[in-house]
């Protein structure tokens, strides 16, 4: 009798770790991490006199924020996401130096399917609509006169994206962004020049920096 109740547990217990992570019930609490460097260098000529000058660009940034999800079916769920980021832009041309510090926030509504391999590893995709927000200051050093600029933005995003998603154990997910196609509507507002509105349509494959996730699942016991 006691070497059947500890087959039956053991039994049990293998139910327990071989169980989907992506089945309805499911919730997923996490946090998201990007990290983005680009560097460029382009030599210019002027024909007029001959001159050149090197224009060296250097952009970098750094987000973060949670992101929870509750699987509504199998392999389908729906969440939210907040996200934080600090960038910053420097262009060198010359004597002349500018720079550029900005923060943002954002917000994102989201639906993903799931499509697994031994629910291991895989991909999920689906469309996302957003909201974000933010500040931007510009520094000229132009002589004689430098001076400083300052911005402020928000809109709206709508788009697809698809993941690559690895589970290396049963409470525990990573995912890693492949593509995103992404519109998006912004307002500015430069406190010296005015106002104006833009859109803006981006495919990102793979090569828009470093976006990684890491989450817990729970839930559906």
């Amino acid at each position: 009798m006691k070497k059947l109740m500890i087959l039956i547990a053991a039994f049990l217990f293998a139910m327990q770790i071989s169980k989907a992570q992506t089945e309805k019930g499911d919730q997923t609490l996490g946090i998201n991490l990007g990290y983005t460097l680009q560097k460029s260098n382009t030599f210019n000529i002027n024909p007029g006199d001959n001159t050149s000058s090197t224009v060296n660009n250097k952009y970098n940034s750094f987000s973060a924020g949670p992101d929870y999800s509750y699987f509504i079916a199998d392999k389908l769920d729906i969440g939210t996401s907040l996200s934080y980021t600090t960038a910053s832009v420097n262009n060198t041309d010359g004597a002349d130096i500018s720079t550029q510090s900005s923060k943002s926030y954002s917000a994102t509504i989201f639906i993903r399917k799931y499509f697994m391999y031994h629910d291991k590893i895989g991909f999920r995709m689906g469309p996302q609509i957003g909201y974000f927000g933010g500040t931007q200051k510009q520094t000229y050093s132009q002589q004689p006169a430098p001076y400083n600029e300052n911005t402020t933005s928000n809109g709206y995003t709508a788009g697809f994206n698809l993941d690559f998603v690895y589970y290396p154990a049963r409470n525990i997910g990573l995912s890693a962004t492949i593509a995103n196609l992404e519109y998006a509507h912004t307002k500015d507002n430069n406190h010296s020049l005015g106002h104006g509105d833009s859109d803006n349509l981006n495919l990102d494959f793979i090569n828009n920096g470093l976006n990684l996730s890491v989450f817990y699942v729970f839930g559906n016991k």
